[in-house]
Formats: structure tokens, C-alpha cells, sequence
């Protein structure tokens, strides 16, 4: 009886700083869960420091959506948004759809999707 491995568990987890940094990381499609954490949170502080896990997830996509207001010398991150899905499609409606919900008078954008393995 040939007795057949389950699939590999494919890991997401993303960190973002606290706003107004617009600095996060994504890792998408990990094998080990450990090493997605270490690896996001590493990425993530190189380009702003207070970051933290907004995230984790099993599924095969992630999305990252921010709420920016623009005032007349800047735009300005007033939130950093997860969504994970099936789909890339999936992915961004569900961080467009925390993103709004968090700050409905924020204009919210997609910064970033990826889209890993399926296991």
C-alpha cells in the first residue's frame, strides 16, 4: 500500500509598521513558518521601524491595501491593510474591503499582492 504525503502546507504572514510609515513585507508561498515570520519581519524593518504581524495565512495569495489621504504637501499612510484569498482577485477585494472598513474617509489602494504556491 503505497500510502501518498499530504501536501505541503504553503505560509503567508505580512507585517506592516504603524502609520503613518508606510513600510510593510510580505512573504507569501513559504514552506516553513518560522522562516516566512523571520523573513517578513526582517524586510519590514529595513524599511521603517514598529513593525508588527497584521497577518498570517495558508491560503495561495496575499494583498496588502493602504488608506491615504493627501493634504496639500504630502500623502499620508493612515492604514496598512491585509486580505488573503484563493485568487489574486480574492486576495485584493478582501484587503480593499478591510482597508474601507477601517477608515471609510481614506482613499484605499493596492500596494502590493502575491500570490504562492498551492498546496
Amino acid at each position: 500500500v503505497v500510502v501518498a504525503a499530504p501536501p505541503a502546507q504553503s505560509h503567508g504572514v505580512i507585517y506592516a509598521a504603524r502609520s503613518p510609515s508606510a513600510a510593510f513585507a510580505m512573504v507569501v508561498g513559504e514552506q516553513d513558518r518560522l522562516s516566512a515570520f523571520r523573513t517578513a519581519e526582517q524586510r519590514c524593518t529595513l524599511a521603517g521601524p514598529g513593525c508588527r504581524i497584521i497577518a498570517e495565512f495558508t491560503t495561495a495569495c496575499g494583498a496588502v491595501a493602504q488608506g491615504v489621504r493627501r493634504n496639500q504637501w504630502a500623502i499620508n499612510v493612515m492604514s496598512t491593510n491585509a486580505g488573503k484569498g484563493a485568487t489574486r482577485e480574492a486576495a485584493e477585494v478582501d484587503a480593499m474591503a478591510e482597508c474601507r472598513a477601517r477608515d471609510p474617509h481614506s482613499h484605499c489602494r493596492i500596494a502590493a499582492v502575491q500570490c504562492g504556491r498551492q498546496g
